[in-house]
């Protein structure tokens, strides 16, 4: 029960989680995210090139929406895959409600900075 608890609390809050990272989980595939995007620069960088009139800011952020797509699509098959294992039906219905807009907007709130 408490790899399913972990898997959940590792969702971002908008899908039902609260945000806490794995880092044994997500080191790999933010690491090939972060050569992917910046693969462009590299190239500059090891090319010596004293300006920046190589770097296409357009490709590099086409493929920074990628990341973000696959990422998505990880955090999707991660909570199909929670709600498959999840054997308690109450577990199953508080997922569902988690995941309703506005439902862990305190979760994301700042503090007022003085009172």
């Amino acid at each position: 029960m408490w790899r399913l608890e972990r898997k959940l609390f590792t969702l971002p809050v908008r899908l039902g989680g609260l945000g806490i990272s794995n880092p044994v989980e997500a080191s790999d595939i933010e690491f090939q995210a972060s050569v992917k995007i910046t693969d462009n620069l590299r190239k500059l960088i090891f090319d010596q090139q004293q300006t920046l009139d190589g770097y296409q800011a357009a490709s590099e952020a086409e493929v920074t929406r990628d990341c973000l797509k696959d990422k998505e699509v990880r955090m999707m098959r991660k909570i199909s895959e929670i709600v498959s294992d999840s054997s308690v039906g109450n577990l199953k219905r508080s997922i569902t409600l988690a995941q309703e807009k506005g439902a862990g907007a305190w979760l994301t709130v700042l503090p007022i900075g003085s009172l």
